[in-house]
């Protein structure tokens, strides 16, 4: 005797079941294949990338064009410009502090667009837990809001200009000889 088992197969948008029969003497098991249309987004649909700074181990929230998270990673110091290298061109968030405009002009060396946030700005998108892998959602929601603030990125250049434009003691003014 033929046992009938139902396979459902997604083929298109109708999601209609299959029936399928096995041949004689093969008892198989129940299979159900299903391509679920809610899927996580992919590399390539990652538009904005929430980074939460630290010492050792960063933490990469991105998600797609949709808000719907595509991904979730740690990645170590060293690895970090060879993850952005490879990804394609999107927003990358932080929170604007010391290492943030570093990181900042590394990243936007391969092409993306970054945005320093306040972190003021950032405390409301929190969520109860505190951790590195909600802190860096927060990041990545707060930046997709159309009226949220961004702190103007320092150019290394910029900074030793200043630095060598201000009058220095020289003996002429002070008075010593």
């Amino acid at each position: 005797m033929v046992e009938t088992h139902q396979v459902v197969l997604v083929v298109n948008e109708a999601w209609e079941p299959v029936e399928w029969t096995p041949p004689d003497g093969i008892k198989c098991a129940k299979v159900r294949v299903c391509l679920d249309p809610a899927r996580r987004a992919s590399m390539n649909d990652i538009t904005i990338i929430g980074l939460d700074l630290a010492k050792n181990v960063f933490q990469i929230h991105g998600a797609g064009p949709d808000g719907r998270v595509a991904l979730r990673k740690k990645l170590s110091r060293g690895r970090l410009l060879e993850f952005f290298a490879k990804l394609p061109i999107c927003i990358v968030a932080m929170e604007a502090c010391a290492s943030a405009y570093y990181w900042g002009r590394e990243i936007s060396k391969v092409d993306h667009n970054v945005r320093l946030i306040i972190p003021a700005c950032v405390k409301p998108f929190v969520k109860p837990q505190k951790n590195d892998a909600a802190h860096a959602e927060a990041i990545a929601e707060a930046v997709s809001r159309p009226t949220m603030r961004f702190c103007q990125r320092q150019e290394q250049g910029l900074i030793h200009g200043v630095q060598g434009s201000r009058p220095s003691a020289s003996s002429s003014s002070s008075g010593i000889c």
